[in-house]
């Protein structure tokens, strides 16, 4: 589910806008799923002082089932007017409580300051490198492109709605259309829009005559859905909204059922990527007990044998894979707390294997309140709340892992499930936890999902793709497969119980 939110979000990271200095903007647009109001973006920019601020605030209300879900973010960007980089600051509501993440720039790097409820960390990053453009600097940039006739504009700038990370933003010309907006007829000129944040994400925008975008549109898949951002006036867009449910839309139905699919202990399936048009780079991961066979660059056959682990030759965990970070803070006092009720006061007398499954059992138990209301907690917020989904058990277990010097990883993919949602058989999206632990067979990655009653993992789960979760990272690993959704057919070869 946070990989199209993350998409959504995207959307508002460039938006072509009249940025001449001196002069300052207010635009507010209604954004809508499927036709249906989801919430508003708001964005503008001042000048102070030889300073230029932009300020950009999205919200969004959907559903997944019965739950009702909140979703914000804030960023706001201090440039000198000749563009140059002062400090930035965003702040995500995914959970319960927001992260605010500050960030200084100075001449050796990026001073970054991470604040969630009682926690606080400080880390020094290293400068973005190459050359970019201040959030300014790049919209008047991109208005000097498009009043001097270009047909291609390309640069290089920077996201920081996790760690300050560079990407590649390259538009094109489609054609000029007319279109609605504001109660009135406009003429546009329609530009596609790509980020390397977003790899396989179309955006369309349409600008007008003055460079000032009017409305943005993707396709999300899901059926055709899609997610427009329209101009409208304050008023409009702070609407109160009824959110659509767009949990059962992702659900993957294959070409049979499975008997007792948390028995099984071997699983061959075929996955299909369909329809028209050129097809997402897809690089399915064979690590754990999965390995990949593609046939062409449309079919795979996934094996999943529990018995067998994939030599991790090739997949060996780094240092990101023990670091603390904004979403697994292993540091965090409360984190500690529950790693010492889990494992006692001397938990290195326990052997790697014992403690990976003690912390697993113990997540499991921990997490009370298991809905669908969170976006994407982190570990910290989750050891607080003890609330949450698949996601909220991945990231808890990962940073518990993490604070006993066991590296670890998430992995979202598919899961069968018997029922879902008034769904019979069918693959729901999933998230779950890998451990890096001995074994008689050397030491591989060991898959542990602790929102499974028995600790045993079955062979009931594909994996689509893992995550260090580092802030720099993590946006690009959340929004991979975005282009699958809606494209993933699942063929269920063969099944063997324990």
């Amino acid at each position: 589910m946070m990989r199209w939110v993350r998409v959504v979000l995207g959307l508002c990271v460039v938006v072509c806008e009249p940025a001449v200095a001196g002069t300052s903007f207010d635009r507010w647009y209604v954004i809508t799923l499927d036709g249906q109001r989801v919430g508003y973006s708001h964005t503008s920019e001042t000048e102070h002082n030889s300073e230029v601020t932009t300020f950009t605030e999205t919200r969004i209300s959907i559903r997944r089932g019965e739950d009702g879900l909140d979703i914000t973010q804030q960023l706001q960007f201090v440039e000198t007017n000749q563009g140059e980089p002062l400090r930035a600051v965003s702040t995500m509501g995914l959970g319960r409580i927001p992260v605010q993440t500050t960030y200084a720039f100075t001449e050796t790097g990026i001073e970054m300051t991470i604040v969630q409820g009682d926690q606080k960390r400080v880390a020094h990053l290293p400068p973005v490198a190459g050359f970019w453009l201040t959030p300014a600097a790049a919209q008047r940039f991109t208005e000097q492109q498009m009043q001097a006739g270009q047909k291609q504009i390309s640069f290089r700038t920077v996201d920081i709605s996790m760690a300050p990370t560079a990407m590649d933003v390259n538009l094109s010309v489609v054609g000029e259309k007319m279109i609605a907006v504001l109660g009135k007829t406009v003429p546009a000129v329609e530009w596609e829009v790509t980020q390397s944040l977003l790899p396989g994400v179309v955006e369309r925008q349409f600008v007008d005559q003055k460079g000032r975008t009017r409305i943005t549109r993707i396709d999300l898949g899901f059926g055709g859905l899609a997610v427009e951002m329209i101009e409208a006036d304050e008023a409009v867009a702070r609407t109160d909204v009824d959110p659509p449910e767009i949990m059962a839309r992702t659900l993957v139905r294959p070409d049979r059922g499975i008997e007792h699919p948390r028995l099984l202990r071997s699983s061959l399936y075929e996955l299909k990527i369909t329809g028209e048009g050129d097809l997402p780079s897809v690089s399915l991961p064979r690590g754990g007990y999965q390995r990949v066979v593609w046939g062409d660059h449309r079919t795979a056959r996934v094996a999943v044998d529990l018995d067998s682990p994939v030599n991790p030759l090739d997949d060996l965990p780094s240092a990101e894979h023990q670091a603390a970070s904004t979403v697994l803070n292993h540091n965090d006092q409360k984190i500690r707390q529950l790693i010492a009720e889990a494992l006692g006061e001397d938990p290195l007398a326990l052997d790697p294997i014992e403690q990976a499954h003690r912390l697993r059992d113990f997540v499991h138990l921990y997490i009370e309140e298991k809905d669908l209301a969170i976006g994407f907690a982190t570990a910290g917020e989750v050891a607080r709340t003890a609330q949450g989904d698949c996601s909220e058990h991945a990231v808890l277990l990962a940073a518990m892992l993490r604070g006993v010097e066991i590296p670890s990883r998430t992995v979202s993919g598919l899961l069968y499930v018997e029922e879902f949602l008034g769904r019979i058989g069918v693959f729901g999206y999933h998230m779950w936890t890998q451990a890096w632990l001995p074994s008689p067979l050397g030491e591989h990655w060991v898959d542990l999902d602790a929102t499974l009653v028995d600790r045993e993992f079955d062979a009931a789960h594909i994996a689509l793709g893992y995550s260090s979760l580092s802030d720099r990272s993590m946006a690009n690993d959340l929004v991979a497969l975005a282009p699958l959704f809606d494209r993933l057919q699942v063929k269920i070869l063969e099944v063997a119980d324990r």
